[in-house]
């Protein structure tokens, strides 16, 4: 996976309330990732020896195994990585537990089950730590449900244990983020987040695939895409999906997709099929 160009700059010059990332930066897989999305971030923080942040906690072998993470992550090139796993809502909302996240260059929040992140950090000191992090100019990266609680809406999936739509960690402020998208064929669970949040943004990430957010604006990096509802033909309830690629970008603010370069392609697209007289 191409890391060299995720580093990008902040945004300077205009006010919070105008940018979707007013500050730091977010590397938002898909999942399925090798270490290759390890290695993206390691290339966008100061140095090796910087403090970085693992939190394990989405996975179920957390508990039992809350290394086994970050052991990939000292093998990838990090010199100073902590591990940060609780369940505890009251742990995860008291001084001691954030302290790590105070001086991190970045906090990584890895992949498992969604309701894990949510029920445990949302609301609590963990979630205004990951802000301050951003505040700072730092990381935060995720990688499955770790990309999905950075929205501000989470996606009910069969395995949670609520339904419908929970709210998560707002750093991508007014999103829906899902992932695995095309690999599970989740594509059309975005059109049904849109219709129930229709300001909200839905970016849709398959695996083996990032966003590298910075400000108003996306880059895609990596082997699939990344699915975005185009926000024109909702008006005539017929949604269009754009299928971004590597080296692709997204306007979030203006919610059209770019390219750097001038291209001869169009952006692939597909349209949801008119349903037939007489079916539902």
């Amino acid at each position: 996976m191409s890391s060299e160009i995720w580093n990008l700059h902040t945004p300077t010059g205009m006010d919070d309330e105008d940018w979707y990332l007013p500050r730091g930066r977010l590397f938002i897989g898909g999942g399925g990732h090798g270490d290759g999305f390890g290695t993206g971030v390691l290339n966008a923080i100061p140095t090796p020896e910087a403090p970085v942040v693992y939190v394990p906690s989405a996975d179920a072998n957390s508990r039992a195994n809350p290394w086994g993470g970050d052991r990939r992550l000292l093998e990838v090139g990090f010199k100073n990585v902590y591990t940060l796993h609780t369940w505890d809502r009251k742990e995860a909302d008291s001084d001691e537990f954030v302290k790590p996240m105070q001086d991190a260059a970045a906090v990584i929040l890895g992949g498992g089950e969604t309701y894990r992140l949510t029920e445990t950090f949302v609301g609590t000191r963990f979630q205004e730590e990951l802000h301050g992090v951003l505040n700072r100019g730092g990381i935060v990266a995720g990688a499955s449900a770790g990309s999905m609680v950075m929205g501000s809406i989470v996606i009910d999936q069969p395995y949670m244990r609520f339904k419908g739509y929970t709210e998560g960690f707002g750093l991508l402020r007014n999103s829906i983020i899902d992932v695995h998208v095309l690999a599970r064929n989740l594509h059309y669970n975005l059109v049904d987040a849109q219709r129930e949040y229709p300001d909200a943004l839905a970016i849709g990430i398959d695996e083996r695939t990032v966003i590298a957010v910075d400000g108003n604006w996306f880059s895609v990096h990596g082997e699939s895409y990344v699915v975005m509802i185009d926000a024109e033909p909702q008006s005539t309830q017929q949604e269009c999906f754009y299928f971004l690629k590597d080296g692709d970008g997204y306007d979030l603010k203006g919610r059209f997709p770019m390219r750097k370069q001038r291209a001869t392609e169009p952006f692939a697209q597909c349209r949801r099929r008119e349903p037939v007289e007489g079916q539902e």
